[in-house]
């Protein structure tokens, strides 16, 4: 230990344990004197950064007690450790926060926090570190795919299909789906009778553990009663405000909540909010992929077809699709797929709003959407022509019309329950969505159903 202590200067690093054995804590503090000893002579001690955020950096190191890392569903001998530089936080995240629920809260669907800590690099900087399992599956690596599909043989040879379909455990689709959402889906009823709200539901925070249990992850940017948040627009929030939701910023592209994208003047129902980022989440199970080239901007720069007249900013202008054989074969091999989103956000919130009301029209009036006249800009100074009618949001899920063709009684109850769950929770009006309790009976009630 007195390495660790050299190595460890104890007024400027706390740490704080969530769910070690005393023994357990013994192994810890031997990672914690490699990390420090690592960074004090230049070493790398085998961190590996595997993750970005907007805010943090993720690694994964090694760590010695395997039982307690499969015990929670992690890879053995290595966990994930979440780097947060405190001063390079944008509100409304906070680590600190982060850490508080995550000692608090205790669910089998909620990431396990091992240990946190503090760490000074310089006299100008102070990082968190929250010491996590490693779980060994994306659900975005899964719905990325183009295998990932209702009539995709799970039961043909390993060997031609993906890795990740071990974690279904023998699961076909429809099993395997309904599993995923009602694990989330008891998360989230867990999180809100708990008065937290997560805030930034989708398919990037929903882990797999090795047996395919579901691990919520990320809540930096989570909600809890009695947080006092500052909001960017409108009045200054008082005491007596403190336990609303202020701060519109949060969530991610397609899976924000529609009254997120226009900054409610007295805030807003983060617990709805939820709902709407879970009803989009069960929607990627159903759309389609598509092919993404992650070639450099330099290489697409660099292509030139001597034989061919068409000018530079012809091609500019009017490029081949990712994974056309137009392309040459260096960025051909470079494409990967990701799953699209029911309404389209690459546009940004404008695109976005633009996208869904198209889908699912746009009021004209207050009473058929409340909460818009606290919107800024409110309801009747949109930018957008009122439309009663929306169009029917199948088409944009052609998965869920493959499922229709399997008669199988799982898949027959699922493509049911999607197209009733999916209306009920992609509502404009936040007060009509219905709550995670309600929405958990009706899984389990699909299930006792068929099963």
């Amino acid at each position: 230990m007195k390495a660790m202590q050299a190595a460890i200067p104890p007024e400027n690093t706390t740490v704080h344990f969530s769910q070690f054995t005393d023994e357990e804590k013994k192994d810890f503090f031997a990672m914690l004197d490699e990390f420090f000893s690592a960074r004090t002579h230049a070493a790398d001690m085998c961190l590996k950064a595997i993750g970005h955020g907007l805010c943090s950096t993720v690694f994964k190191a090694p760590f010695a007690p395997r039982y307690r890392l499969t015990e929670e569903g992690g890879i053995a001998a290595e966990v994930c450790i979440k780097q947060v530089d405190v001063d390079e936080q944008i509100p409304p995240h906070n680590v600190q926060h982060e850490v508080n629920l995550l000692q608090r809260l205790r669910h089998a669907h909620i990431g396990t926090l091992f240990a946190a800590f503090t760490d000074t690099p310089d006299q100008f900087t102070m990082t968190y570190n929250l010491v996590m399992p490693l779980y060994p599956c994306k659900l975005t690596d899964i719905l990325s795919d183009p295998q990932f599909r209702p009539d995709t043989d799970y039961a043909a040879d390993k060997q031609q299909l993906s890795a990740w379909v071990v974690y279904m455990h023998g699961k076909g689709y429809a099993a395997f789906v309904y599993s995923i959402l009602h694990q989330v889906l008891s998360a989230l009823e867990y999180l809100h009778s708990e008065q937290v709200a997560h805030r930034d539901i989708k398919p990037a925070n929903v882990l797999l553990a090795s047996d395919g249990t579901v691990k919520l992850i990320d809540f930096d940017v989570a909600w809890f009663a009695g947080i006092h948040e500052q909001a960017p627009f409108g009045p200054a929030a008082t005491k007596d405000e403190c336990d609303r939701a202020r701060i519109s910023d949060v969530g991610t592209g397609a899976f924000r909540a529609p009254e997120l994208l226009f900054a409610p003047e007295h805030g807003y129902d983060a617990y709805s909010a939820d709902i709407w980022s879970f009803g989009m989440l069960l929607t990627t199970f159903f759309t389609d992929v598509e092919p993404v080239a992650t070639a450099s901007e330099g290489e697409e720069e660099s292509w030139r077809d001597p034989a061919s007249e068409v000018t530079p900013w012809q091609r500019a202008l009017f490029p081949p699709e990712p994974c056309s054989p137009k392309r040459p074969m260096f960025m051909q091999k470079s494409c990967v797929y990701a799953r699209k989103t029911l309404f389209d956000a690459s546009h940004g919130d404008v695109g976005y709003a633009g996208d869904m009301f198209k889908m699912l029209g746009l009021p004209d009036e207050y009473a058929a959407w409340p909460e818009s006249a606290d919107f800024q800009p409110m309801l009747k100074q949109f930018p957008f022509v009122a439309q009663p009618e929306g169009q029917p949001l199948e088409p944009r899920m052609p998965l869920l019309q493959v499922l229709g063709m399997d008669k199988t009684p799982q898949a027959t109850a699922l493509h049911a329950l999607v197209k009733k769950l999916v209306p009920m929770l992609l509502r404009l009006s936040a007060s009509q969505r219905p709550t995670a309790a309600a929405m958990l009976c009706e899984v389990e009630s699909m299930h006792s159903s068929c099963c």
